[in-house]
């Protein structure tokens, strides 16, 4: 799959991992919207981690860049990694304001989240923040009412 990094997908191409998965847990890039998946790798690499950390990137014009190989366990909940895929969106939803639905960044998020649900059954929806002791995905990000709006989406789609 090493191929396929930073490429940019459609959310209905992401790839279905075949190892034990039972939560996605959403980040931030705690940076500007702009921020590229070759800059958060950078940073994970300094770091020391031997790539980046995501499994998915999305930036804020809804591109959809694929990370780290779903087959790989990732790097971005210290303890918590095992079984779970990793999304990190750019953009510090501490500072900037993260309730705009139709914001393209956060229909491809709910988009590719909905992949997942679908293919996973009993997949979990996490914000890095219910796993650890931090901000992300941001503290302007409402949980419940982003799990609410994916949910939604998907109805709005079928």
């Amino acid at each position: 799959m090493s191929e396929m990094k930073f490429k940019v997908l459609k959310p209905d191409e992401a790839p279905i991992p075949k190892r034990m998965v039972d939560s996605l847990v959403i980040h931030h890039s705690a940076s500007g919207r702009s921020t590229t998946p070759w800059e958060i790798e950078k940073w994970h690499k300094a770091r020391g981690f031997r790539e980046i950390g995501y499994h998915f990137v999305i930036i804020a014009q809804g591109n959809v860049y694929f990370g780290r190989d779903i087959e790989k366990i990732p790097a971005s909940v210290k303890g918590h990694n095992k079984g779970t895929i990793a999304v990190c969106c750019s953009g510090n939803f501490s500072e900037m304001r993260a309730d705009t639905p139709f914001h393209p960044q956060f229909i491809a998020l709910g988009r590719l989240v909905n992949v997942y649900v679908d293919a996973i059954p009993g997949l979990k929806i996490v914000g890095h923040r219910e796993l650890a002791n931090t901000e992300c995905p941001g503290l302007n990000v409402d949980l419940d009412r982003m799990r609410a709006y994916f949910r939604a989406l998907k109805n709005l789609e079928l």
